[in-house]
């Protein structure tokens, strides 16, 4: 690895996790112009119109991020909801990739899963 697996200090770490957590209030807070991005909000299209998964140029690691959108399609919750959480859920995907790094542990007993961090 080019990093070592021990810090000096906790505070790179904790600066880190803060930064993930301030984007998690931003993606819950600005859901509506996330949402109306291109991209997602053709996703979102798709979603409301088949009720199905979307799996464009064999992306299918997005079906990490549309799974949880797509069941809560299904179980009827409101459009503001579905569009709350299809902001928050990138982040909460990167934010999982993120938790385990600083301990080796993605890199060391699973490096295959990495690179499907940078995938979605």
């Amino acid at each position: 690895m080019l990093l070592s697996k021990q810090y000096a200090t906790r505070w790179p770490l904790r600066l880190a996790l803060a930064t993930m957590l301030v984007l998690l209030l931003f993606a819950w807070h600005f859901y509506l112009e996330r949402a109306a991005y291109y991209d997602l909000a053709y996703h979102l299209f798709i979603y409301l119109k088949d009720k199905a998964l979307f799996v464009q140029n064999r992306r299918f690691v997005a079906i990490v991020t549309q799974l949880p959108t797509l069941l809560a399609l299904k179980a009827g919750l409101p459009l503001d909801a579905v569009l709350r959480l299809y902001s928050v859920v990138f982040i909460l995907y990167y934010l999982g990739f993120f938790w385990p790094a600083p301990t080796g542990f993605a890199t060391s007993r699973w490096p295959w899963l990495w690179p499907c961090s940078t995938c979605c």
